[in-house]
């Protein structure tokens, strides 16, 4: 399970994690029905960002998932963001009104 402090998300390099839950809400707390969006996570590894595509699991409660894969968990900080493209195509990127968040991902003690 991750460790959250503020905005950043703290994970030991190689593991493979349960999956990032996210809950979609208007800036009033109202929950969006996602049905039909698509969302991606983006860490900034300096080599090549990653991209992970969100799996909707509960899309009138605005509930999805990035499942973790072998190797996607890198050492070092960086920053992420998550982009939502609603039904219609109009991309929104986040953290862009609701303020930066981070990966801090230690390296793993032999």
């Amino acid at each position: 399970m991750p460790m959250r402090k503020d905005n950043t998300i703290e994970y030991v390099e190689g593991d493979i994690p349960d999956p990032l839950r996210g809950e979609y809400k208007d800036k009033d707390g109202k929950v969006i029905d996602i049905t039909g969006f698509t969302i991606t996570l983006h860490i900034g590894y300096e080599s090549s960002p990653l991209v992970k595509t969100a799996t909707i699991t509960d899309g009138i409660n605005g509930i999805f998932e990035f499942a973790w894969e072998p190797g996607d968990i890198l050492a070092g900080d960086y920053e992420a963001e998550v982009q939502i493209m609603n039904a219609s195509g109009r991309p929104l990127t986040y953290p862009a009104s609701a303020g930066e968040f981070f990966f801090k991902i230690r390296e793993a003690i032999a």
